[in-house]
């Protein structure tokens, strides 16, 4: 083999290496929180076992696709008897819109009102529920995409506050 074959074969092999296979996530049907895997029992002998789509961590009504991986050294959950709050990290090789587009979904199946959002160079999602918010970010990073979710209750004196104003609700977003 001459220096010039092998120079190109090197050559491919980086260039193929290093590009980034992003998976696009499609939206699973909803799923109770304590069933995130289908059992080998409950198949037919014929079928095979499937992997789960989603995964719930911490948050029983935020799913999170199966793609992404637990990033625990940068999350913290606060909870007490009657909160839980905090943020979890993610990352994995994504498509940053895929992913957003799986939030939309995903959380409306859950029960979240999908209330703002920045999409394309940042990506940012605000979703409600009557007593806490859920804060998703995304970040594009090289060949990684990063997931934060973020969830908070939400403080008594300010829906009080609101209860007493003469304006009206606002709606949530409809797509």
């Amino acid at each position: 083999m001459n220096y010039k074959t092998l120079l190109i074969f090197f050559t491919t092999f980086i260039v193929l290496a290093c590009s980034p296979a992003r998976n696009p996530i499609a939206p699973a049907p909803p799923q109770p929180a304590d069933a995130t895997t289908q059992s080998t029992q409950d198949l037919a002998p014929d079928q095979p076992a499937q992997q789960p789509t989603e995964s719930y961590y911490d948050f029983d009504d935020v799913p999170v696709p199966s793609q992404m991986e637990l990033q625990p050294k940068q999350s913290i959950i606060f909870e007490t008897p009657d909160i839980k709050a905090g943020v979890i990290v993610f990352t994995g090789r994504v498509d940053p819109l895929s992913l957003f587009n799986y939030f939309v979904v995903a959380l409306k199946n859950e029960g979240w009102h999908l209330r703002s959002y920045f999409k394309y160079q940042r990506y940012i999602m605000v979703f409600e529920k009557p007593t806490k918010d859920c804060i998703i970010r995304i970040i594009e990073d090289g060949y990684n995409t990063s997931l934060q979710v973020w969830v908070t209750p939400r403080f008594k004196e300010r829906l009080d506050y609101f209860k007493d104003s003469n304006e009206p609700p606002e709606q949530p977003i409809t797509q």
